[in-house]
């Protein structure tokens, strides 16, 4: 009884080397094989989309006067700069979200020779500018509010409009989240094109981030307008450029490059 015993566990230790023997001369033998196998190089794209509603709105004002006597240019903008100043805290807008820079510099003037000069006349003319950074942080909230500075700034002496940044909460994992699907996609299109191209597995991958999935995005553009001298613009502010609401498509686009045998 015994014996039969011993000859049964000798039999199986057998047969399970056996099978382990044969597995490990099978691995090597597919491991020799696809060494051998000439690499290939595949270029895929991925990309993911959502939509978001921009709850932050950037504007950029500007005040811009020209003269000959800078004293005077300097005494009317610095007025007008705290007049607006004095209407944003109104509004509930914090110093910290309002930026202000001044500048000044010499305006290019054509040469008139028919015009003479008299003496001791000024012909020199300088332009004196103040730029606002006007950040609203609970543009979701209230989206009018944006619109209704813009106008009163105008009437209060802003004569030119920068672009228009819109931004969101949580923009940086948001575009993470969108980064990783991004990503998978470009993973799942790469494996469907080895499937279907006879390929096996891969081997090396790079992966490169094409957008920055629209942070600091401008729908809006608006270049630098509006009349030069604030003698000039109307009481009206039906020139002045508006801040539209609603949401924002944001885009994360990556480039997969996989080599495969």
């Amino acid at each position: 009884m015994f014996k039969n015993k011993y000859v049964l566990l000798a039999t199986i230790l057998a047969v399970v080397s056996s099978i382990f023997l044969i597995i490990g001369v099978g691995a090597g033998l597919w491991w020799l094989w696809e060494r051998n196998l000439p690499i290939s190089v595949l270029t895929v794209q991925g990309q993911a989309t959502k939509k978001v509603q921009y709850d932050k709105v950037t504007v950029n004002l500007t005040i811009s006067l020209v003269g000959s006597d800078v004293n005077s240019l300097n005494s009317e903008i610095d007025s007008k700069t705290n007049k607006i100043i004095e209407y944003l805290n109104k509004q509930g807008i914090q110093n910290n979200d309002i930026q202000t820079s001044k500048t000044s510099y010499p305006e290019y003037q054509p040469i008139v020779y028919s015009m003479p000069v008299k003496e001791g006349e000024n012909t020199t003319q300088t332009r004196v500018e103040t730029n606002f950074t006007v950040v609203f942080n609970n543009f979701k909230q209230d989206a009018s509010l944006p619109n209704k500075v813009i106008a009163e700034a105008t009437k209060l002496g802003v004569n030119r409009f920068g672009a228009f940044s819109y931004d969101f909460e949580d923009n940086k994992k948001v575009c993470s989240e969108l980064e990783d699907e991004a990503t998978k996609n470009a993973f799942k299109t790469a494996n469907d094109r080895i499937k279907s191209l006879g390929g096996g597995r891969i081997v090396k991958k790079t992966v490169n981030l094409l957008n920055n999935c629209g942070n600091n995005y401008y729908p809006y553009p608006y270049a630098t307008m509006g009349k030069a001298d604030v003698s000039a613009v109307s009481a009206s502010s039906e020139s002045a450029p508006s801040v539209l609401g609603g949401e924002q498509e944001l885009t994360s686009t990556v480039d997969l490059t996989v080599e495969y045998k």
